[in-house]
């Protein structure tokens, strides 16, 4: 058994992300490491809502931003989602 430290995954070489029209679930084509050597591939599937939080997440990260900022801005965007499709608080 691996050490989780030595595990890491990267988006897969020529893997597209697509959109799942019927659930609105996004999957994203991952390859698996074990200290650089690939392990195998698996697809990262978020819901619509969660797939939002994490372009926000990542847009914040980018432009210098903190992570708790971009969960911060995960959060107020996961709840206009909930009130845009009538879930309310």
């Amino acid at each position: 058994m691996h050490n989780v430290d030595q595990c890491h995954a990267s988006l897969r070489k020529g893997g597209t992300a697509t959109r799942d029209v019927s659930t609105g679930e996004i999957r994203v084509p991952l390859a698996l490491f074990i200290r650089d050597e690939q392990q195998g591939a698996v697809e990262l599937v978020l819901s619509g809502i969660e797939a939002a939080g994490f372009h926000a997440l990542i847009g914040n990260l980018l432009s210098g931003g903190t992570a708790a900022e971009g969960t911060l801005l995960s959060a107020r965007l996961a709840d206009v989602n909930r009130r845009s499709s009538g879930g309310g608080l």
